[in-house]
């Protein structure tokens, strides 16, 4: 008999009446779980219901013991003893295609298993059996909201029946109860297998997908709220919760009690059709594919009421649960609604009807018929118009972060884009020895999310001085931007919040050197050495432009003074005087860098007037940057350069920042 924790104490009681006070009331519309620290199946399995692998194995041993040994050779022998000496957990294994209350998870170990057998009536008669072999732990969930509940249910001898050989077809799950997509046929394999289930009438049909009908035949309810977030597109309710519901006939709000499967879109898109059918989808994705694991998580103690859906950028190198929940609800929508067969046909006679032109005019009229058709965001018509085979659609609707990108012609293959984000740029060029060779040349700059060969043919620029591509770059982005892999390896870099600066105050005190009596150290030979040697200098500087000279002459070719270059940069005029002048003055490698920025000097004249200088970069993470700054942000402005410097986590070059003071103070705009 099982004596082990079956049921979560987190489960709903069914019987329990409902009656909030306005303490729990307030409570319970914070308990949303949102990018919160995730728990695996064997976190609950362990931790929530007290399981031991080790323990349940050798209870089934000893229960089962026949199941480990051939039977033709101990025929007639009885277990005296077992032994696990070994139960090294693999991983957990499990499948989508399963009920709610009777999931089913196999936790794969290796293990070495010892058996001492004794001939009945005889035990003089013994022996001994090892087993070393992979076996499949299985125990059975009941993720209803009112149960919550697992059970040991015994040991897979034959891997023949293991999950994932009895549902070879089925999506995989992860160690956190996510179904695991691989590619496209994946999300179409899953949507057909959800219109199956609950509108079958919809699969393959020339009428569009109308919400209500899924909604209707799901069981899910649905209603309108209000946030406080701007942010907050939707919200999921997989337990009990208290919300603020919006009426759209009285224009008033009610405080009420919602249950599992209910989905509260944020009142202000009720006039964006478009956009409000989008939401829909997008939480009634979480709740077909996200329930198992946001079981998982109630049943290890978190008492959370919904998921809550924010347009939060997030972290592509190490992508959590969270992440991937976005991935499957921003992308499975677009094959619910947009299936293969009336899919093509829509864009076929779509192609016809504009005689075929692939121009970027006639690519967006094309676009916008197509997802006006399905009543779809054009995210999602582009990524289904590419899976048709219309590549040229790659560069449409896209953004860099938060930006939108001017539509423009693709042709790369669906894993690749012309379009990066540069905060990922940037980590790029900081670990890519090749992509900062690439941009050290200065061939290349950023433009509207691409870099860009910086050539009048290809950028020009606007009255404000901003570049931008031209209609040629825009048609063969093949001969003039890189190309970047569109996998999930990038982390994107975000600014820790707060201002780094240095203070024009402090400088740095240097010591005059004297004897006892006040009198100078040097000596008659050490002056006549200093002579020679400043004649030296003299000489060369005649064959060869040095480093004073050259600030000079970069200034007057730019028409700066001393004046405007000490604003420009946020240096002092004295240290502008410095560097005209002082040819024994060892400079902060910032201070060059920033007058390179200032006179707007190419990448190539910036490093070879560095070279001449008597700073050299150093190695870390701001040197790369201003390593960064100089090959694409040189067309900026100081304060542009060091604001982005900022968002980067990096210390700008002087404290002239974009948006804030000289101590670092946002400024009101």
């Amino acid at each position: 008999m099982d004596t082990f924790l079956t049921k979560s104490p987190h489960a709903i009681d069914p019987y329990k009446r409902i009656e909030f006070t306005e303490d729990e009331k307030n409570a319970l519309l914070n308990q949303r779980i949102n990018n919160l620290k995730p728990y695996t199946v064997i976190d609950v399995i362990t931790k929530v219901f007290h399981r031991n692998f080790t323990t349940d194995l050798t209870s089934y041993v000893f229960n089962h013991y026949e199941e480990f040994y051939s039977e033709d050779l101990c025929t007639g022998w009885k277990l005296s003893n077992a032994w696990v000496n070994r139960c090294r957990i693999i991983r957990p294994e499990s499948v989508f295609d399963q009920k709610m209350e009777d999931f089913y998870v196999d936790i794969l170990a290796d293990t070495r298993i010892k058996l001492h057998l004794v001939k009945p009536g005889c035990e003089v008669l013994n022996t001994d059996i090892t087993v070393e072999k992979q076996y499949r732990l299985r125990y059975e969930f009941n993720f209803l909201p009112c149960h919550l509940e697992c059970h040991f249910a015994g040991v897979i001898i034959d891997e023949k029946d293991s999950l994932l050989k009895k549902y070879p077809f089925s999506l995989r799950m992860n160690k956190f109860l996510l179904p695991v997509f691989r590619n496209a046929d994946d999300y179409i394999m899953m949507a057909k297998k959800i219109l199956l289930r609950y509108i079958p009438d919809q699969i393959d049909s020339m009428i569009p997908l109308v919400v209500t009908d899924i909604l209707e035949k799901s069981g899910i309810s649905f209603g309108f709220g209000v946030f406080s977030e701007s942010d907050v597109m939707g919200e999921y309710y997989f337990n009990i919760g208290y919300t603020k519901l919006y009426s759209p006939t009285t224009g008033g709000t009610k405080e009420k009690i919602v249950y599992p499967g209910t989905i509260i879109v944020n009142k202000d898109i009720i006039g964006n059709f478009t956009q409000l059918c989008a939401t829909i989808m997008h939480e009634f994705t979480h709740h077909e594919l996200c329930f198992p694991y946001l079981m998982l998580q109630k049943m290890h103690g978190h008492d959370y009421s919904s998921y809550l859906c924010r347009k939060n950028e997030f972290d592509n190198e190490n992508l959590d649960p969270y992440a991937l929940m976005e991935i499957h609800a921003n992308t499975l929508p677009a094959y619910l609604f947009i299936q293969d067969i009336p899919g093509k046909k829509i864009a076929e006679l779509l192609f016809q009807q504009y005689d075929n032109n692939h121009d970027i005019k006639t690519l967006e009229k094309i676009l916008d018929d197509f997802c006006s058709y399905f009543f779809v965001p054009k995210s999602w018509g582009r990524r289904r118009l590419i899976d048709f085979g219309y590549k040229e659609f790659g560069g449409f609707s896209q953004y860099a972060g938060k930006k939108p990108i001017p539509n423009h012609i693709s042709g790369l293959d669906k894993n690749e884009s012309y379009t990066i984000n540069e905060s990922d740029g940037i980590k790029e060029y900081m670990s890519n020895p090749e992509f900062r060779r690439i941009l050290d040349t200065g061939q290349f700059i950023y433009v509207e999310g691409h870099y860009c060969l910086n050539t009048s043919e290809y950028i020009c620029y606007d009255y404000f001085g901003n570049p931008h591509l031209t209609e040629k770059a825009k048609t063969h982005m093949s001969e003039c931007c890189l190309v970047f892999k569109n996998t999930y390896i990038n982390k994107i870099i975000r600014s820790s919040g707060g201002v780094l600066y240095r203070d024009k105050s402090s400088v740095t005190r240097k010591p005059r050197y004297m004897l006892r009596d006040g009198s100078s150290p040097a000596t008659a030979e050490g002056k006549a050495l200093e002579k020679m040697l400043k004649k030296r200098i003299r000489d060369e500087a005649k064959l060869t432009e040095s480093f004073n000279e050259m600030t000079k002459r970069l200034m007057s070719e730019r028409r700066y003074t001393i004046p405007k270059l000490a604003d420009a940069t946020g240096l002092s005029e004295d240290t502008i005087k410095d560097l005209r002048n002082n040819s024994d003055k060892r400079f902060q490698i910032e201070s060059i860098i920033v007058v390179c920025i200032a006179l707007h000097l190419p990448p190539k004249v910036s490093y070879e007037y560095i070279e001449k200088s008597p700073s050299k970069f150093e190695n870390g993470y701001n040197m790369m940057l201003y390593r960064y700054a100089l090959d694409t942000w040189y067309m900026l402005t100081v304060s542009q350069v060091n604001r982005k410097i900022v968002e980067a986590n990096g210390v700008p070059l002087t404290n002239l920042v974009e948006g804030f003071d000289e101590a670092g103070n946002e400024i009101e705009m």
